[in-house]
């Protein structure tokens, strides 16, 4: 049963007071409902408050499927660019310019290429650090190095699908480099064409990797790779591809960057503020569950991360299709259904951390309990006042502690009633354990 005790209007209006601006003459009414919103996606981003299942039928044969895109998923990406603009427009105290052409009427200090090519710096960069969405593709097997679109930002893992029929099976390749090819594989140059074994990514940009043995047959590699989104216009909204809570740590990052710069937008303080949210932002992205369990036909599957499956079910891609026995898993989007499914439509139901519902009329009920309801008000105030800068902004720190407190004491809780919280929420986390981003798996300890 939803929750039905407080409206988006009132919590708009206790947000209006807690500002002692009732009347909303300095915070307009859509501007305290982006910061209601963007606190509730913060809460549910932090706390895993959200959690519910979809279904969505398999297709034959297809293995990879996208938790964002299919079918009844709760789990849409569905913020724009424009969404982030407005919310940097009300933090930065310039007009609003959300009707498309987008025309800038601010001050001096930015231009709006400022702000979108803020917006697209941190979009590529929070996708980079936290490999939070993956992108599947097929790139053609042929003779020499493999080159990847320049929009590629790390490739995740390969495997060589070849054409069938030619006496060849698919092989997942585990990553190596040059040393282990010529330590362990001596003459791998001339060895004769056959079977990949190990893929080796170049130093050399853009980004593009070799076989130690070049393939024996046509066919094509099935990469999983972290892309940069698509460059951002003043003549249409770009969906942004970040999960839709977590487009708050987007922001911050943002700002931090407008807020650096040597010109008259500068403020150390708030930069400094906002470059500090970004990094605890991606931190927690990086451990934050997505997929928690799942079932074919209503039988429950082992969920785990690919690189496990590639160690320890060699080559299952390479399985006739049957009825998928297992589901496995990589970023926050990714899954294959094991083995591939043949020609029957199954049901896959999907146990996830779903997007948070978001009031937009002011009828709208907001979906929170009551316990949780002063702590994300708190957090809202203490954001819109961020505009107000100085000392007042300062003041509301507090608020933010606090509020990131109510979040810990949350997910405490959840500890406390779920025996195998651990294993429940590991499987988003498993993917990274096993195949790390960064040697030390965090951006900010592998900055030196």
């Amino acid at each position: 049963m939803a929750y039905s005790y407080i409206s988006f209007l009132a919590a708009k209006t206790r947000l209006a007071q807690r500002m002692y601006d009732a009347t909303k003459q300095f915070f307009a009414d859509a501007e305290l409902g982006s910061y209601v919103n963007e606190s509730l996606q913060t809460f549910n981003a932090l706390a895993n408050s959200q959690r519910a299942e979809f279904t969505f039928l398999s297709s034959f044969p297809q293995t990879w499927y996208d938790l964002t895109t299919v079918a009844n998923t709760l789990r849409p990406m569905t913020v724009t660019d424009t969404d982030v603009l407005e919310i940097l427009e009300y933090h930065l105290l310039e007009p609003l310019t959300s009707t498309y052409p987008l025309t800038w009427a601010g001050s001096s200090q930015f231009t709006l290429a400022d702000l979108l090519n803020a917006i697209q710096q941190m979009r590529d960069q929070l996708l980079s650090e936290s490999s939070c969405t993956l992108t599947q593709q097929l790139v053609p097997s042929v003779p020499g190095r493999t080159f990847l679109n320049d929009r590629v930002l790390d490739i995740r893992r390969v495997c060589w699908l070849p054409q069938s029929g030619l006496g060849y099976s698919a092989n997942c390749l585990l990553p190596g480099d040059t040393w282990a090819a010529q330590s362990f594989e001596a003459g791998f140059p001339q060895q004769v064409p056959g079977t990949p074994n190990l893929w080796i990514r170049s130093t050399q940009p853009p980004l593009s990797f070799d076989v130690d043995i070049q393939p024996g047959a046509p066919g094509n590699y099935d990469i999983l790779t972290v892309d940069a989104g698509t460059a951002l216009s003043d003549t249409t909204a770009t969906v942004l591809p970040i999960p839709n809570d977590w487009v708050w740590v987007l922001k911050w990052g943002a700002l931090a960057n407008l807020l650096s710069r040597d010109t008259t937008s500068r403020d150390v303080y708030r930069a400094s503020y906002c470059q500090a949210r970004y990094l605890h932002g991606v931190a927690a992205l990086m451990k934050a569950p997505a997929l928690l369990a799942a079932r074919i036909n209503d039988v429950p599957v082992s969920v785990d991360a690919v690189r496990e499956g590639d160690l320890y079910r060699a080559n299952w891609q390479g399985l006739t299709s049957a009825a998928p026995d297992a589901v496995y898993y990589a970023g926050l989007n990714m899954v294959a259904l094991v083995p591939s499914p043949d020609s029957t439509a199954y049901d896959v139901t999907a146990s996830v951390v779903q997007n948070m519902p978001l009031p937009s009329a002011d009828a709208d009920q907001i979906q929170l309990g009551r316990d949780d309801l002063e702590a994300v008000l708190d957090y809202a105030q203490h954001v819109a006042t961020f505009k107000c800068g100085g000392a007042e902004f300062l003041e509301t720190i507090p608020l933010l502690q606090g509020f990131l407190r109510r979040c810990g004491l949350f997910n405490s809780k959840l500890e406390a009633i779920l025996p195998y919280k651990e294993m429940l929420y590991g499987r988003s986390q498993e993917e990274r354990s096993v195949n790390p981003v960064f040697q030390s798996d965090s951006p900010e300890d592998s900055r030196g």
